[in-house]
Order: C-alpha cells, then sequence, then structure tokens
C-alpha cells in the first residue's frame, strides 16, 4: 500500500525540487530502485513531447514530484516506526 503523503513532506518535496540537483539525484535514485517506472514514465513523455515539448516535460515533473514525495514519506514513516513516533 502506498503512503499517504503529509502536508509537510509534499511542501518539503516540492520546494526541494526547485533545486535541479535535486531532480537528478532524484531521478538517478529511481533509476536505481525502480528501472521499469523509470522506463515507462521515460516512454510516455516521449509520446507527450512528441505533440508539445512541454508536455512532456510537465508530465515528468509531475511524475518526479509523486514519485519524491512517496519516497520520502515511506522513509519518514519507516523512521517513525522504529523511533516510535
Amino acid at each position: 500500500m502506498l503512503p499517504e503523503v503529509s502536508k509537510e513532506v509534499a511542501r518539503e518535496v516540492f520546494i526541494a525540487l526547485v533545486n535541479p540537483e535535486n531532480v537528478r539525484t532524484s531521478w538517478r535514485e529511481m533509476i536505481e530502485q525502480n528501472r521499469t517506472l523509470y522506463t515507462s514514465l521515460e516512454e510516455v513523455a516521449i509520446r507527450a513531447a512528441a505533440k508539445e515539448y512541454m508536455n512532456g516535460e510537465m508530465f515528468l515533473r509531475g511524475a518526479m514530484c509523486v514519485w519524491e514525495a512517496l519516497r520520502v514519506q515511506d522513509e519518514v514513516d519507516d523512521m517513525n516506526d522504529k523511533w516510535g513516533v
């Protein structure tokens, strides 16, 4: 089951993803952790960009925000479980 992303996590992730280096790091992590998802997203973005480049860019930015928010929330939930929060 996917974690429910808190407002705090979503806000911090979206702020962090303004930095291009954070975006590159997150994409690298996705490639390492879930190559199938990365490849699928890339294929959809390529098709979207065929009509208009910005469509592909917007799709990838949205996908990255969702991936990163779920990844971070999962880490937060794991830490909270370990520390009894």
